[in-house]
């Protein structure tokens, strides 16, 4: 079992975007600047197939127009649940001022990774304009290998509210004492800044009490994308 779980807000919920089964896992990694241009990667095993690959773009102004090439190649958001440079807002704060893009660019990645010899994959990303209202980014690949074990990998998006519970039912209970048991819960965070942070807990056990945090930001009123 592992996750992804995209919270670019303080309002709302998550809601379930795509879940896929078999053998398969996650690659998740952030990039956020302040100059609009570099590197987001993805870990994956060599012999490994793609099976989809999303970029999460998050804004501080949810109608900022984005443009941006991913290796050369431009990223197209979505089909345009409002139209303005056909960008998904996924969900929006209560000021209106956060919004966070969606774009599946498994054209993109699909061809490297295939054909690849495994390891970590460097993708170059540049945005073209709007540096200032842009947080940063998240890129998510899913990827299937027969050695992999039998395992479920859930991507939900939305926003989340101060002590929001959340849970995932499955058909057939989990049972953390078998030997091949494993889980893994992944965070994207887009906006944290003045000490804002969020404490997240698992079956009343501490996992991190520092999630948002910026503990990667440049001066109080930064804002970044976490992944963590």
């Amino acid at each position: 079992m592992t996750g992804a779980f995209f919270a670019p807000g303080a309002q709302g919920a998550l809601n379930k975007f795509k879940v896929y089964n078999g053998n398969v896992a996650i690659s998740t990694d952030g990039f956020g600047s302040q100059s609009g241009s570099g590197i987001i990667s993805a870990s994956v095993p060599d012999g490994a197939t793609v099976k989809a690959a999303y970029l999460y773009t998050a804004s501080y102004i949810k109608n900022v127009a984005v443009v941006l090439t991913l290796n050369g190649t431009p990223v197209t958001y979505g089909d345009g649940i409002i139209q303005h440079n056909e960008i998904i807002v996924m969900n929006t704060s209560n000021s209106g001022e956060l919004g966070t893009s969606r774009a599946d660019v498994t054209y993109i990645v699909k061809p490297i990774i295939d054909v690849g010899t495994g390891g970590v994959y460097n993708f170059n990303l540049v945005e073209f304009f709007n540096h200032d209202w842009i947080d940063g980014h998240a890129l998510v690949v899913v990827y299937e290998h027969p050695s992999l074990p039998e395992a479920t990998v859930a991507i939900f998006d939305g926003f989340a509210d101060v002590n929001e519970t959340f849970s995932i039912n499955f058909t057939n209970p989990l049972n953390p004492n078998e030997i091949i048991f494993f889980a893994e819960m992944t965070l994207g965070i887009s906006f944290s800044c003045c000490d804002q942070k969020s404490t997240v807990m698992v079956n009343e056990q501490l996992l991190t009490n520092n999630a948002g945090g910026g503990d990667d930001a440049i001066g109080d009123n930064s804002v970044h994308t976490l992944v963590i």
